[in-house]
């Protein structure tokens, strides 16, 4: 083990946290601001292998394993949500996205309860670069779509990396699957461009990164089905709580994301503390800790149920008065639950941060 470093891998990714709420701000503003935004964005997401190498380097621990996959589901949040806000994207590509990101999140907490090993596939992790590199992508197209711009940056960026993956080969390397993503994604986003637009192209790669994200998520839910499937038999209430939280809150959450800014706020909270809580559930269920079935299909379905009225009448459908107290039932519900489950279980989460792994 080497010497303590002056930063460790778990507070760079908790300044990867509080720093988010920054860029969803600029995301909001005109096309000098989203540009800024978007920047920030990727600095951050560089940050993600800062943390890797500081893990690696000076070792890991469990708290870190709970922590970083956090950070990346919050970064895709955040990229994300504000283009579903804003209409420039349709809100069910970005909710089948974070239904991917919630499910998974479950399936491994019900995989470490039934002892199943499902360890981080390939495919997850180039799903992960191409989140963070697709959305930069598309805020970039959002920025500067009235110039040609993109395109110029696309051919000379796509460029640049064939022309630095084929000098990899040549010195008889092995391309790292983030250039291989990066060399892929961008060839396939300068044709889509092409083709279809600086807008146009918006909705066609979102579409491409949510198609290959599905399918990360299926390769988790068929590895361990059978077993998954003897789990939900004997024990009902798990079960619904596990189609509550991985399919029907992610859905209704986005959907939803058609209010008033003020409510929408409140919503981004909910993606917070909902996405933690999960993070939590996993990370108990790695140190062996039992989980709380009954109060999770509670809080679950209170909230699932504020958020669904909401959608099935439609913002326009109710009263100013019936959509602030919609939003803020699954607000209160929301932080209440994870406030009572993260103070419930702080000792072993503090035991967590200091307890070596493998993994990060």
């Amino acid at each position: 083990m080497s010497d303590k470093p002056l930063i460790t891998a778990n507070q760079v990714t908790m300044l990867r946290i509080v720093l988010l709420p920054i860029p969803i701000v600029l995301l909001y503003g005109g096309s000098a601001s989203i540009l800024v935004g978007m920047v920030l964005l990727v600095l951050l997401g560089i940050t993600d292998y800062i943390d890797g190498m500081l893990a690696r380097k000076y070792g890991s621990t469990a708290f870190g394993r709970f922590l970083d996959p956090l950070a990346d589901k919050l970064m895709v949040a955040a990229m994300f949500l504000p283009l579903v806000h804003r209409g420039f994207i349709p809100g069910w590509i970005v909710a089948l996205m974070l239904a991917r990101e919630f499910l998974v999140t479950d399936l491994r907490t019900v995989y470490s309860h039934i002892e199943h090993d499902m360890p981080t596939s390939e495919a997850a992790k180039i799903k992960t670069n191409m989140q963070m590199m697709g959305g930069s992508l598309i805020l970039f197209l959002v920025a500067l779509a009235d110039t040609v711009v993109p395109l110029v940056a696309l051919a000379i960026v796509c460029g640049g990396l064939w022309l630095a993956g084929g000098v990899v080969k040549v010195l008889g390397r092995k391309i790292h699957r983030f250039l291989w993503t990066a060399m892929s994604l961008w060839l396939l986003a300068l044709v889509v461009v092409l083709i279809f637009g600086n807008m146009g192209s918006v909705n066609v790669i979102a579409l491409i990164i949510v198609v290959f994200t599905v399918y990360t998520g299926w390769q988790y839910l068929s590895g361990g089905w059978h077993r998954l499937r003897a789990f939900m038999a004997s024990n009902l209430l798990a079960a619904a709580a596990l189609i509550l939280s991985g399919i029907v809150l992610p859905l209704s959450l986005v959907l939803t994301f058609t209010v008033e800014p003020p409510l929408v706020a409140l919503l981004y909270f909910v993606v917070l503390f909902e996405l933690t809580v999960g993070g939590i559930e996993n990370f108990l269920s790695i140190m062996h800790s039992g989980l709380r079935w009954p109060e999770r299909f509670l809080k679950l379905a209170l909230v699932c149920a504020s958020l669904l009225m909401l959608l099935i009448y439609g913002a326009e459908g109710l009263t100013p008065l019936a959509r602030y107290t919609l939003v803020l039932v699954a607000f209160a519900i929301s932080f209440y639950y994870f406030i009572w489950y993260a103070w419930s279980y702080r000792d072993r989460l503090m035991a967590g941060s200091g307890t070596t792994q493998a993994g990060k």
